[in-house]
């Protein structure tokens, strides 16, 4: 058993994309070995590099961004300006493969990209602050780029996600890390594992749906630190009613409550892959999206800012001075659902109505996190 490269496979790919780039994938048995074959495939696309880069290859070829997926273990040359110089380096590759046991096909995937008519904004998102394991967070020196969140809470998210993006068509997007391979008829019970083992080993991982007939698609970003982003956008004409999106969204905002510190309904940029975008259609109150992604420690107690559905946890709700105005539907797990007992001036129109914006800032007072509140609350790291 070895590797086999589709070389008039990988060449016909390397000419569609310009000559200067392609991407890479290797199906076949190495998909056994989740997530040690990953970091077997990882550390053979390192030694290829090196070897091109003793040859002095290195600047006609370059790879990065391994990633599993669900069509295979796939990697990005990003640079491949010489034809003779990738084809050395597929050889490498193959060999450096081989002597770490992994046996597969070597050919080419396509970097896959949404339609342009999915791009744009504002849309109506659902933000995820899940439960991260700090003492994980705190041990790792680039905590900022990995997930830290317990495995049996990712695989819950893993299947929440690939759920609420369903059902899987023959334009289905998988994403490990910041690039993602479009698949043909991806297999159903797999794409969850593989979104977990994704975000597990290189802190990103999502998953969209093409829907051309309706001219939709549906996303669901996992992003390092916990985080996680579900959308739905369409093109132009083709919009749903803002209160058919509000409840597909609402229901996967309550489907594992236990597992939160916080979720939310709250408008951002068409196909957001982070909460990095917390501020990017709508300000934050004293505060930038920075101030929340370094405090995770705090989001137990406080939250970005008031949203007309946001999912919370008793302590939030215990400390909130005046709750007029608004429903609190208890959860499992110590978690409320509060809603706006009038939604339309929230979400009919993309963004929140100002004065009622302003006026709940100053109900949730309590509650929001201020640069105050982070000094007073330093990391624990």
């Amino acid at each position: 058993m070895g590797v086999r490269v589709r070389s008039a496979a990988i060449d016909k790919a390397w000419r569609a994309g310009g000559g200067e780039s392609v991407w890479l994938v290797l199906t076949g048995s190495a998909l056994d070995g989740d997530e040690s074959a990953y970091q077997r495939f990882q550390a053979s696309v390192t030694t290829a590099n090196d070897t091109a880069t003793a040859r002095g290859d290195d600047n006609d070829v370059y790879a990065e961004a391994p990633a599993p997926t669900a069509g295979g273990l796939a990697v990005l040359v990003s640079r491949a300006s010489d034809r003779g110089a990738l084809r050395r380096f597929v050889d490498d590759l193959a060999a450096a493969l081989e002597a770490r046991g992994i046996a597969g096909s070597l050919t080419a995937a396509t970097d896959a990209i949404a339609p342009g008519w999915s791009t744009g904004g504002p849309v109506l998102a659902a933000f995820f602050a899940w439960v991260p394991d700090l003492e994980s967070m705190a041990r790792d020196p680039q905590r900022t780029s990995g997930w830290h969140v317990p495995d049996d809470r990712t695989a819950r998210i893993a299947e929440l996600a690939t759920t609420w993006a369903g059902p899987l068509t023959s334009q289905s997007i998988v994403r490990a890390g910041q690039h993602g391979v479009e698949l043909t008829e991806p297999p159903a019970n797999e794409v969850a594992g593989l979104l977990a083992r994704g975000v597990a080993t290189t802190g990103m991982a999502g998953l969209e749906i093409v829907d051309e007939a309706a001219r939709s698609v549906r996303q669901a970003a996992l992003a390092p630190g916990g985080e996680t982003v579900l959308e739905v956008a369409t093109d132009a004409g083709c919009e749903q009613a803002w209160p058919d999106v509000v409840d597909v969204l609402r229901d996967a905002l309550t489907a594992l409550p236990a597992d939160l510190n916080h979720g939310f309904v709250r408008p951002t940029v068409r196909r957001a892959l982070s909460a990095d975008m917390l501020d990017s259609t709508l300000g934050l109150p004293g505060i930038r999206e920075h101030h929340v992604r370094y405090n995770k420690h705090l989001l137990d107690r406080f939250v970005p800012d008031v949203h007309g559905i946001q999912v919370l946890r008793d302590a939030h709700v215990a400390a909130l001075d005046d709750s007029r105005g608004w429903r609190i539907t208890g959860l499992p797990g110590g978690r409320h659902l509060v809603e706006a007992e009038d939604l339309e001036p929230w979400y009919a129109d993309g963004l929140p109505d100002p004065a009622v914006l302003d006026a709940a800032r100053g109900q949730f007072a309590s509650i929001l996190l201020t640069p105050d509140a982070i000094s007073a609350h330093p990391r624990p790291w």
